[in-house]
């Protein structure tokens, strides 16, 4: 494969990998630390006040540097929905539930479609234009459903037994760094070169 076209080939996951900056980090940070010290300090009440202050102040940021608006929406959302998951219950630990309950889903979506002998990284592999090897993708999607499995083995008994800060400090641990270089794992397994098929160097000699 010509160089030029390997670049080609590797541009549609490359793409996504840079968006992996500093704005994840925040997003996945600040906020949640902000819950965290107002948790520590006077109750889950006052944490989901410190969270909503840290990421009211974050959507000002990003308008102002016009950044899109659907991104800026889906960040504040989430934080939005983890205040009103503690506010209606009182509890503390209900701040990180929606990441134990979108870890549950992918769970069993990856697990599924193993089961299945459809292995799901194959259909977003075959969307951005990458190998759709069978083999590969069963590891592939073994892998990413072990990351899943390994944030509910770890999440899941500290949300049991309550310990609130524990488990922030697991929703963050778990979550970008190692997204992230499974995310890097992935790409650099799909767009590796091929191995050269034996028998072409075979018919070479004979000619």
């Amino acid at each position: 494969m010509e160089p030029a076209q390997e670049v080609t080939r590797q541009q549609p996951l490359a793409r996504p990998l840079r968006q992996f900056d500093r704005r994840h980090v925040i997003d996945a940070l600040v906020p949640n630390s902000a819950f965290l010290l107002g948790y520590v300090i006077a109750g889950p009440l006052a944490g989901v006040a410190g969270a909503l202050v840290v990421a009211s102040v974050l959507v000002l940021v990003r308008v102002l540097r016009s950044e899109p608006l659907r991104l800026i929406a889906m960040s504040f959302g989430a934080v939005l929905l983890q205040a009103a998951l503690v506010v209606g219950t009182g509890e503390g630990r209900n701040f990180f539930l929606s990441w134990l309950v979108v870890n549950t889903a992918l769970l069993v979506v990856f697990a599924g479609s193993l089961v299945r002998g459809r292995p799901i990284t194959v259909r977003i592999a075959r969307r951005a234009g990458l190998p759709e090897d069978s083999d590969l993708h069963q590891r592939l999607t073994g892998y990413w459903l072990g990351l899943w499995a390994l944030h509910l083995a770890v999440g899941l008994p500290l949300y049991l037994v309550n310990q609130v800060v524990a488990l922030g400090i697991a929703h963050f641990v778990l979550g970008l760094p190692l997204l992230f270089a499974l995310a890097v794992l992935s790409w650099r397994l799909l767009t590796r070169p091929a191995a050269p098929a034996p028998a072409l160097y075979y018919r070479e000699e004979v000619r």
